[in-house]
C-alpha cells in the first residue's frame, strides 16, 4: 500500500536525480503538463525534461516556489550580517559565494535579495558566461551599442540607479571575467 507507493515515487526520484545534469531538475512528463503555463521546457532525453529560465511567468520555478530554503541558516545569516554592517556604515568587503554546480549558490542568493529587497531597491544581474568575452562583457546589460565611452556610461547608469534606490548588484562566475570587467568594479568601492 502506502509504503510500496512513497518507494516507487522514491526510486523515481532518484533515477531521474542520476540522469539530470549538474545544477539542473530534470521532471517528470507529468510534472511537466502540471506547469508547463508557467515554465518553458527542453527535452533532455527519452528520461524527462529540463525547466528552462526563459518563458518564467513569475520568475519563480513552480517546482521549488513555496519551498523553503533549508540548510543555509548560517550562510543566509553571514549574508545579513554582512548586509547590515554595510546599512550602517556603508562599507563592506564583497561577499563571495562559491561552490559546485547544483549546490544551491543561485537559491541561496535569491531568497536572500528577496530578504532584504524594499520597494526603491534595484537588482542588476550581470553574468560572466563565455570566457572569452569582450572588454567590459560583464557590464553589457547597462551598456547601449555605439556609446563612445562605455566606461563613463556604465559609470552613469549606475550612478543614476543609486540616485533613485538601493542598488544591488548581483555578479555571477566573476572567475570568467575580463580584465577591463574587473577594473571598473574595483572604482565602485
Amino acid at each position: 500500500g502506502f509504503r510500496d507507493h512513497n518507494s516507487a515515487i522514491l526510486d523515481t526520484a532518484r533515477r531521474m536525480m542520476l540522469k539530470a545534469p549538474g545544477g539542473r531538475i530534470l521532471a517528470s512528463e507529468a510534472v511537466k503538463d502540471s506547469c508547463c503555463e508557467h515554465w518553458e521546457w527542453k527535452r533532455f532525453s527519452s528520461q524527462g525534461w529540463i525547466p528552462s529560465a526563459e518563458g518564467s511567468t513569475d520568475g519563480v520555478h513552480p517546482l521549488i516556489q513555496g519551498i523553503p530554503l533549508l540548510g543555509r541558516t548560517r550562510e543566509m545569516a553571514h549574508l545579513k550580517s554582512s548586509f547590515e554592517y554595510f546599512s550602517k556604515w556603508h562599507t563592506h568587503k564583497p561577499v563571495y559565494i562559491f561552490g559546485r554546480s547544483g549546490s544551491g549558490k543561485t537559491r541561496l542568493v535569491d531568497e536572500f535579495i528577496h530578504s532584504i529587497s524594499g520597494p526603491d531597491t534595484i537588482t542588476v544581474t550581470l553574468s560572466n558566461c563565455l570566457w572569452d568575452q569582450p572588454p567590459l562583457g560583464m557590464w553589457h546589460r547597462l551598456m547601449d551599442s555605439g556609446e563612445f565611452d562605455p566606461y563613463v556610461a556604465i559609470m552613469e547608469r549606475i550612478r543614476g540607479m543609486v540616485a533613485r534606490g538601493e542598488l544591488i548588484l548581483r555578479i555571477e562566475d566573476l572567475h570568467w571575467a575580463d580584465e577591463a570587467s574587473l577594473k571598473l568594479l574595483e572604482q565602485l568601492h
